[in-house]
């Protein structure tokens, strides 16, 4: 999912860096930070016209100045999401 052709969501710290310019282009004063596993950057039984809850979310809240993107990593533990909210 991208945002002003920037990625919202990234598995683990694959395209991290696009996802950061893209936080620090949009310059909401806001920022939620997701973090999760494959549930978060897929969709079952997937229909054209879907997107994720990151997208819609992000869609929702962008108007009220929040900028949500997403890190997720299939079948992570807390461990993996501590080592990668510090990354």
């Amino acid at each position: 999912s991208k945002t002003n052709h920037y990625p919202i969501q990234t598995m683990g710290v694959r395209n991290a860096d696009s996802l950061l310019q893209g936080i620090n282009n949009r310059r909401l004063k806001t920022r939620v930070l997701l973090l999760g596993n494959s549930q978060t950057h897929s969709i079952n039984q997937y229909k054209e016209t879907d997107e994720t809850f990151v997208k819609v979310l992000a869609d929702s809240l962008n108007p009220a100045g929040v900028d949500v993107v997403s890190s997720s990593i299939p079948n992570a533990t807390m461990e993996d999401f501590y080592l990668l909210f510090h990354y």
